[in-house]
């Protein structure tokens, strides 16, 4: 989800193996696929936000992930994580040159803002 806090636990990665009572360790590598494992991180089986995402700007991400287990067998695969979008808030005013305002011609956001709170 987009306006995250970076750290924020994007997914809990899992493994299926033969071998039921297996354990497993997850690490991003390097490889194809691997374009945005910089915007990413992983503890224990956690995928998480290294950044703040931001759906208008980007809301589609490639990753390499690899499986190891205890006997060192590894499976790799690349993965796209796609970030959903949240209706942005505004707080506060805008700035002059926010886009949102060019509804309104110079001044007039503000006079209409004075009269509904002033």
């Amino acid at each position: 989800m987009e306006n995250n806090i970076k750290g924020a636990v994007i997914g809990l990665l899992t493994t299926t193996d033969e071998d039921a009572e297996d354990s497993h360790t997850y690490q991003l590598v390097i490889g194809e696929g691997d374009a945005d494992n910089a915007s990413f991180t992983i503890e224990g089986n956690a995928l998480k936000a290294a950044q703040t995402f931001d759906y208008e700007a980007k809301n589609s991400f490639i990753i390499r992930l690899q499986t190891k287990d205890k006997g060192n067998l590894t499976y790799e695969t690349t993965q796209i994580i796609t970030i959903k979008d949240i209706e942005d808030v505004v707080t506060g005013l805008p700035e002059e040159d926010d886009p949102r305002l060019k509804a309104f011609p110079k001044g007039k956001f503000l006079k209409k803002l004075y009269r509904l709170y002033g």
